[in-house]
């Protein structure tokens, strides 16, 4: 439990502001480089998950890989880098 946590929050951590964005293979480079193991898919399913949530995330799904971003309008999340 406590690894998807702090999956969920590098996640926060690593998704840009628009007008940037990061897809999520670039993601899974990030977070294996970093040693944290996770499949493609659960990356997908965990973005989802904090979109669902109401953190701002937005998916721009017009090409593949699909990109993510906080959207414009979204909320600054605080989430300082974890040592």
């Amino acid at each position: 439990m406590a690894d998807k946590f702090f999956r969920l929050l590098r996640l926060l951590q690593l998704v840009p502001r628009t007008p940037k964005s990061i897809d999520t293979e670039r993601i899974e480079a990030v977070l294996t480089s970093e040693g944290t193991h996770s499949t493609l898919r659960t990356i997908q399913r965990d973005l989802v998950q904090l979109e669902r949530m109401g953190f701002g995330l937005e998916c721009v799904d017009q090409s593949k890989p699909y990109r993510w971003r906080f959207g414009a309008k979204a909320d600054v999340v605080m989430a300082p880098g974890l040592d």
